[in-house]
Order: C-alpha cells, then sequence, then structure tokens
C-alpha cells in the first residue's frame, strides 16, 4: 500500500505442446491449432486508489506467444500478441455504484516469422511480410448496488472486425475490414 493505495503485479510463463489457443483472432487460433510448440509470457497489474473520486482504479496486462507452426513450415515462428486496459470509478453517482470500461485486443498475429506469408496462407499482408491481422474490443458497464445482496450490471461491448484478417478476406479476395460486432448483456449477482 502506498499512500492508502492498493497495487499488485502478476507475470507468468508457460511452455506448451499441441495446445490450441482458446481465444484471439481465426488466424491466431489457426496458426495455434497447428503449433507444434508454444511459449507464452503475460504480464498483469492493478492499481487502486486511496480514496474514490475522479481518478480510477486502474488494471492492465499484456501477452506474448511464440508459436511454431508445423502447418505453414516446422522452422516457422509465429508471434501473437494481446493486451488490456481496464478503469473502474468506485461510487459512481450513488455510493456502492461502480463505472467502468476496458479495451483491448484478443491474441493476433504480429509476425509470421521467416519466408513469404502471403504464399502460405493466402492472406494480404504488407510490404514487410507482416500480417494485418488485428481486432479491438470495448466493453462499458454500470453496476447498481440493488440491495446488500443484489447487483445489477448492464453492459454494452463492442468488438472491431472479430475475426482478425480473416474478416478481412472478402470472396472476391479484396480486403474488408467491416466484421464488427455490437451488444449488450445484463448480470446480476446474488449473494447468500
Amino acid at each position: 500500500m502506498i499512500g492508502g493505495s492498493a497495487w499488485g503485479l502478476a507475470a507468468a510463463y508457460a511452455y506448451s505442446q499441441n495446445m490450441p489457443l482458446s481465444i484471439g483472432t481465426s488466424l491466431a487460433a489457426d496458426s495455434a491449432a497447428n503449433t507444434g510448440t508454444s511459449y507464452n509470457v503475460g504480464v498483469s497489474g492493478y492499481w487502486v486508489p486511496g480514496k474514490s473520486g475522479l481518478i480510477p482504479s486502474v488494471s492492465t496486462g499484456w501477452g506474448v506467444s511464440a508459436l511454431q507452426n508445423n502447418f505453414w513450415q516446422s522452422e516457422r515462428w509465429a508471434k501473437a500478441n494481446s493486451w488490456y486496459l481496464g478503469l473502474q470509478w468506485p461510487d459512481t453517482f450513488v455510493k456502492g455504484n461502480d463505472l467502468g470500461m476496458a479495451v483491448g485486443q484478443a491474441p493476433f498475429i504480429t509476425s509470421t516469422g521467416n519466408g513469404n506469408f502471403a504464399a502460405f496462407t493466402g492472406f494480404f499482408a504488407d510490404s514487410t511480410n507482416t500480417p494485418l491481422d488485428s481486432n479491438y474490443m470495448w466493453e462499458w458497464w454500470y453496476k447498481f448496488q440493488v440491495t446488500d445482496n443484489i447487483t445489477v450490471t448492464p453492459a454494452l461491448y463492442y468488438i472491431s472486425n472479430y475475426q482478425g484478417m480473416g474478416g478481412r478476406v472478402t470472396t472476391s479476395g479484396g480486403y474488408d475490414g467491416t466484421n464488427n460486432v455490437f451488444g449488450g448483456l445484463i448480470k446480476t449477482t446474488f449473494k447468500f
């Protein structure tokens, strides 16, 4: 604790074989599905101010994976990245109610290793053979403390180009990044 505030930091490393990613763009999931070996590193942290007010609590994280893809070639290593940033303002408008938002990217391929990317995948790449794979996710929520035992949290979310590069290639071979999703949900929590 620093001046009444709280913080935490965590790091993780994982080595896996023949283990697909559980979430990510379609290109990242396809890469991981045909993976011989992967090395994964993740770092996350949070900070909560000592007093609630205009300054929110902050949580953030970043991850990177190196994927040996046997589908492309055994010596090819793809790299995937992911990140997030979350902000939450406690006691917004009414004591006990929280307002929050988060933004980030699910794992997406940032590099395909050596060789010509387009020749192996049929997808578009820029002049450095870096895939044009990415998406962004946003979420906004407001938690109502209805009673001591019941909370209701409506949320809105938006995902731009949810399939990453796979959603950008059209049937005619063109490029289209409009595979977007907008939705909402209501979560109710009961404590006994």
